[in-house]
């Protein structure tokens, strides 16, 4: 004769949500936990709060819509843990307003418009780099310089806005060109690895490899 078994009460939890004895765990153990919770990659979708000052647009304050990391907010522990990967940065003279940011892990997101107000120190921080790129002439003009000085930035993906879809190629054509060109004119620079994705439907029409053409040659 077999035995029956009862099925669970409907009103039973379907999954484990709490864990008690968490803080019984050997103290490596809970470490190596909050190190796996803590290298978990984000990607950060900067905007920027901007005023007008003598006539010129500055940024007020930079914000992201994603939380700061949960292990912060966990315990003592998990917070003395998390602020040794995460540092807040992202700040402005105007505003003590910051983000909760690993560089070592998580993608930077904005609009290329925002990329010439973001300071020195962050913009050799980034590594990998997600950037909406509308217009091409702001794009040559204003931010291939600057990419050229992030010197920290190994991955850099260009997401094309263009109401009209047959303009893509067009697009790809000229960041692909613009790209190559930068690297004739200054062989030793490290290029990141670039791709160019559409915007209408998130697939990549376009990879520059990156490296120098000359690795450690200076003009």
């Amino acid at each position: 004769m077999s035995a029956s078994v009862n099925p669970p009460p409907e009103d039973a939890p379907s999954k484990l949500t709490e864990f008690h004895l968490f803080p019984n765990l050997p103290t490596e153990l809970r470490l190596k936990i909050w190190g796996i919770l803590l290298s978990t990659p984000r990607v950060l979708h900067m905007r920027r709060n901007k005023r007008v000052e003598h006539s010129r647009r500055v940024a007020e304050s930079f914000a992201s819509d994603e939380p700061p990391p949960a292990a912060l907010h966990v315990c003592q522990e998990s917070r003395h843990e998390g602020l040794s990967v995460y540092q807040p940065i992202f700040k402005t003279n105007s505003s003590p307003k910051y983000t909760y940011t690993a560089f070592e892990h998580d993608t930077m997101e904005f609009s290329v418009s925002i990329l010439e107000y973001i300071r020195a120190p962050e913009l050799q921080g980034i590594q990998r780099m997600i950037l909406e790129v509308g217009d091409l002439g702001y794009f040559k003009q204003f931010c291939m310089d600057i990419l050229k000085k992030m010197r920290g930035l190994k991955e850099l993906e260009l997401v094309v806005w263009e109401k009209h879809h047959w303009c893509i190629g067009h697009h790809r054509g000229v960041l692909i060109r613009g790209f190559k060109e930068a690297k004739i004119l200054d062989p030793g620079w490290e290029c990141p690895k670039v791709k160019i994705v559409d915007q209408f439907n998130g697939e990549g029409v376009g990879f520059i490899p990156g490296g120098a053409i000359i690795p450690g040659w200076t003009g």
